[in-house]
């Protein structure tokens, strides 16, 4: 038999979607304030939000005769009738929230209007009314929650400890106050206040650290109608968590795994396996070009072209990442890389276990092109804006064979800017690792600088090194394809052929071109450079890793990081191996003009710069 349901019985059913602990509920308290357009928010909680949870704003504030009409389920001031629901401009626009909160808690609504004598406060327990009664406060908005899920007590048992909660009551108001820097904020939990004035750097300092801003570079980027902007950790300034990721969507903070993955691939071979960026990133795109209304608490988005807003983001990102490779993260109080022409020492070899240098082509070390002159460092020399990379073999897994010189400029891998990146006014940027003075135990080689030192991973600059020089390879055989004579067959399940057909446009741009057969797969062509792999297990193992939504480039860069990567490791340098001071400055030299040079293959980092500051705190003075 159908029946009509209990309309409070409607409201504690919604509040399972809306109200999940009380950070859902702050989230909502929160965004009613600023669609009512406060400058000032004044948040405060005890016992985790379980006992009370206050917001208080300056906002417009809500009509005596509206006060009712405030907490009935799917009445909203923020929505037109007839409206359009693919242009949201506003934060909280279901009607669901208070008559949610009020359904399951008890419930003190306080508001006044400009232009009214005083406020008037509503009170609710369980969604019935108990009072409406005058009140006193200044123009804006209070809702006072109390005894969250008393009116459903089942709910109770689902909520976490009171830390756990603390914390995800923090980890709205980090949101909120990041995405908002122009609203200030202040912060009552239990007895810990904080106050949040207008701005941003006093924000990303509490929120990311106090070193984050000495180790992050900011991102501002305009494409046709779509924008992005915001502030992002250095590839060696990483956590073991994505907690400290902050994405914004027209202003409004979501959880989205495709912008996710657009930060993943951006940061692609700089970053360590398991490890993740640090940041806040803020997309701004049109209205009618984004769906909010996907999820009952909004913490989730719809692009309409998923793809482009990835590709846009990862581009900018990938682009500013090359732009500061050069940085490592610091120790102390940072330094930053220097802009215009600074000296550059020349090199043309690196050295063996032996102490004699070696061929560039055995080791992948790639040398400058027409320089001679001694290797050690001298500050008179100028450097070059140029950068000269030697085309390698046809064959990189190789390495064998002779080098042919590439006239300059070479372009950048990625399609992206040619190296070295340009500063604010076209000035090509350097970082200065000075010169060689020893190797601690023939591993990690010591250089002077002004007013400091450095201390470098031999082993992971001279690998950075190879795999740069490995990529520009790449970037040029990269649309040579090998035919079969005899086109190799295998296998496949059902769900392997629709799966194969799917990606077959995709894996022939990247020179894998196959017919797909009943029960078959025929290969026609591979790339040349993976012409010696085992056919089938090579396809294979692409295959599962191309999915539909992945960009070709997407997948070249996958399989570009873990195979180059791995083969410059075994082709570099080693810890142990003793070096002269002369081949250290050799490879202190190009590690200083090698794109992304601060961190490994495996996104370690490669070197640290401690400045007499620095080193004065080892010594507490």
């Amino acid at each position: 038999m159908i029946r009509l349901l209990d309309p409070n019985l409607i409201n504690q059913i919604s509040a399972g979607e809306v109200v999940e602990r009380p950070a859902s509920v702050l989230k909502e308290l929160i965004e009613n304030a600023l669609d009512a357009g406060s400058k000032h928010i004044t948040i405060r909680w005890r016992h985790g939000g379980q006992s009370m949870l206050e917001v208080e704003d300056d906002g417009a504030g809500i009509a005596e005769h509206d006060m009712r009409l405030a907490l009935v389920r799917h009445a909203t001031s923020k929505l037109r009738i007839q409206e359009d629901l693919s242009a949201i401009s506003t934060f909280g626009f279901r009607g669901e929230a208070l008559a949610a909160v009020a359904a399951v808690a008890r419930v003190c609504l306080t508001s006044r209007c400009q232009g009214q004598d005083h406020a008037w406060s509503l009170s609710v327990h369980g969604g019935e009314e108990m009072e409406f009664l005058p009140s006193n406060r200044p123009c804006g908005t209070s809702v006072h929650v109390h005894d969250l899920f008393f009116a459903t007590p089942a709910r109770l048992k689902f909520l976490r400890s009171e830390s756990v909660e603390k914390q995800y009551l923090w980890d709205v108001v980090h949101k909120m106050i990041i995405s908002h820097p122009d609203v200030a904020f202040s912060v009552h939990s239990d007895s810990r206040s904080i106050e949040y004035g207008v701005g941003m750097e006093k924000r990303l300092h509490d929120i990311f650290g106090s070193s984050f801003l000495q180790n992050s570079f900011y991102v501002n980027a305009q494409r046709d109608s779509y924008g992005l902007h915001g502030w992002i950790g250095l590839p060696t300034h990483h956590r073991a968590t994505a907690d400290r990721q902050f994405y914004c969507v027209n202003a409004r903070t979501v959880k989205d795994k495709f912008l996710g993955s657009a930060l993943r691939i951006a940061f692609g071979d700089t970053m360590p396996k398991g490890r993740h960026p640090v940041g806040a990133l803020f997309l701004t795109l049109p209205l009618s070009d984004v769906d909010v209304n996907v999820h009952p608490a909004k913490t989730e988005v719809r692009f309409l072209d998923t793809r482009f807003v990835r590709g846009f983001v990862t581009g900018v990102l990938k682009q500013e990442i090359w732009k500061n490779g050069l940085r490592a993260s610091t120790w102390g109080d940072g330094v930053e890389p220097k802009q215009g022409s600074e000296h550059e020492p020349i090199c043309n070899a690196v050295v063996t276990e032996q102490n004699q240098p070696f061929s560039p082509i055995a080791s992948g070390f790639v040398p400058h092109v027409g320089r001679v002159g001694s290797p050690v460092y001298n500050p008179a020399i100028a450097r070059e804006d140029s950068y000269f990379i030697p085309k390698m073999v046809q064959n990189p897994w190789t390495m064998m064979g002779n080098h042919t010189p590439v006239s300059p400029p070479v372009p950048a891998p990625d399609g992206m800017v040619m190296y070295p990146p340009r500063g604010q006014n076209d000035e090509p940027i350097f970082v200065d690792l000075g010169q060689a003075i020893m190797q601690i135990q023939d591993s990690y080689i010591v250089a002077r600088v002004d007013g400091g030192l450095v201390l470098v991973d031999p082993h992971a600059a001279h690998e950075r090194i190879v795999f740069e020089s490995m990529k520009v390879e790449w970037a040029n055989d990269v649309g040579h394809v090998a035919p079969f004579l005899l086109p190799p067959q295998w296998s496949l399940t059902p769900t392997e052929q629709d799966h194969m057909q799917d990606i077959q446009e995709k894996m022939a741009c990247l020179g894998f071109q196959y017919d797909v057969i009943p029960g078959y797969c025929r290969l026609k062509t591979v790339p040349m450079i993976f012409q010696a792999y085992q056919p089938e297990a090579l396809v294979r193992q692409l295959v599962a890793q191309v999915h539909q939504d992945d960009s070709a480039q997407e997948v070249v860069l996958r399989w570009r990081n873990d195979m180059m990567a791995n083969w410059a490791c075994r082709q570099s340098i080693k810890l142990g191996q003793s070096m002269t001071i002369e081949s250290m400055n050799i490879l202190l030299r190009r590690l200083e003009r090698t794109p992304h040079g601060a961190q490994c293959n495996h996104g370690r980092c490669v070197y640290r710069i401690f400045r007499a500051q620095d080193l004065s705190r080892l010594f507490d003075r």
